[in-house]
């Protein structure tokens, strides 16, 4: 079955869009490309909101704090500075709302 996408949320640096056959939902963020199913991209989105950027971030070399984020690979984790993190969590609230607006009005 090919993906046929589905613009949810876009901007110069990000993209959520879903697969109208399958439901897949792709993240596409500056240099990150994920994807997740629905009940996946949901966990993803109420994690990213639990975390306290001031709680976690480290310093980098580059004179700025970083959020380092693990992923399930232990050789591979994301970073984010806090503008990158704000928005990102921006993004992603913004693109649950359109989701839910869209079951809401049976466009699902």
């Amino acid at each position: 079955m090919n993906c046929k996408p589905e613009i949810i949320l876009e901007s110069e640096h990000y993209n959520v869009a879903r697969c109208a056959s399958c439901g897949r939902i792709g993240l596409y963020y500056k240099n990150i490309l994920l994807g997740f199913n629905p009940a996946d991209f949901h966990a993803f989105t109420k994690s990213i909101h639990s975390v306290a950027f001031d709680q976690s971030a480290v310093d980098f070399p580059d004179g700025q704090k970083h959020l380092v984020m693990n992923t399930c690979h232990k050789d591979i984790q994301f970073t984010f500075t806090r503008k990158e993190f704000e928005e990102l969590q921006d993004l992603l609230q913004q693109a649950v709302l359109l989701l839910e607006t869209k079951v809401i009005l049976g466009n699902c």
